[in-house]
């Protein structure tokens, strides 16, 4: 009975997974143009975003004991980490604190299914959320292959885990923040977006101290 039960909870979840990811399609196909223009800013932005450390370490062949390909596989693994999150938690599911501030949330907690699997499914959005994948997916493979790095479906699964759990933490520091939207919905509606940006900050703090670092 309880193989069954997670079985019909799996084929659920990819059910739902589906049923999102086609609404996300239909959102994008009723105007290209409007997506479009959105989605090849959102590349242009990630792309400036790790253009400056990217441009240090090609100009000092490294940043302090990291070669130059290893600070592109970590810029690659950043960029790809967002778009992970923007993918899996997007329509405000990242940004939590608006459902809440908003009254948005009381919709998912009258639907017929349990909490974490509306969260779960409600915000995947592999077309419209993809605009940091690529890019990161593109800096990490561009890396790898000029540090010839031996890879093996041991190293590939464990950087899976590891770009899963990085997202994961993104989304866990929003929610902590965003939950203060229970008692302060019109104050804290929009405290999700600081709290995701400033993951993005301390990325780049990094990549700065990295910098500074490598000076004699």
């Amino acid at each position: 009975m309880a193989v069954k039960n997670v079985l019909r909870t799996i084929g659920r979840l990819g059910r739902l997974l589906l049923l999102y990811a086609y609404m996300d399609l239909m959102w994008m196909a009723r105007d290209i143009r409007y997506f479009l223009t959105c989605y090849i800013s959102d590349v242009f932005l990630s792309i400036a975003a790790v253009t400056s450390a990217l441009l240090l370490a090609e100009r000092f062949n490294g940043i302090g004991s990291w070669s130059k390909f290893e600070v592109l596989f970590l810029l690659g693994y950043v960029t790809t980490v967002k778009g992970i999150a923007e993918s899996l938690f997007g329509y405000n599911i990242l940004h939590i604190s608006r459902r809440l501030g908003r009254g948005q949330f009381d919709h998912t907690l009258i639907q017929p299914q349990p909490v974490w699997m509306s969260l779960l499914t409600e915000g995947f959005s592999p077309f419209s959320g993809s605009a940091l994948l690529f890019p990161g997916i593109a800096l990490m493979s561009w890396s790898i292959v000029s540090l010839k790095v031996g890879v093996s479906s041991g190293w590939f699964t464990l950087l899976l885990l590891n770009l899963g759990a990085s997202a994961l933490v993104i989304a866990a520091f929003s929610y902590i923040w965003g939950s203060l939207a229970f008692w302060a919905p019109r104050a804290a509606e929009e405290l999700s977006t600081p709290a995701v940006e400033m993951t993005k900050q301390l990325s780049i703090a990094a990549h700065s101290r990295l910098y500074q670092g490598s000076q004699p």
